[in-house]
């Protein structure tokens, strides 16, 4: 049995991975909840989809757009 760490670097991917899909708003709060690490942090990866109108953001919250939606995959390619 072999356990997988993930890294620092990894988490916002890994972070957003998982609530991209949910379709409903990625409350900010939790991502330095469950990864430790500094809301600039994010706010930093999720830029370019921001640019591009892909998530939406607010004070309390990033949303995709519809467009954003369809184009997880491509959101997530950014991060990496």
């Amino acid at each position: 049995y072999r356990t997988w760490q993930v890294t620092e670097q990894e988490l916002p991917f890994e972070f957003f991975m998982n609530l991209l899909r949910l379709n409903e708003p990625m409350q900010k709060q939790l991502f330095t909840e469950r990864t430790g690490l500094a809301l600039s942090i994010a706010e930093q990866a999720l830029a370019p989809a921001i640019e591009r109108g892909l998530v939406e953001t607010t004070d309390n919250a990033w949303t995709t757009t519809d467009l954003g939606r369809r184009f997880l995959n491509s959101i997530l390619d950014e991060m990496v």
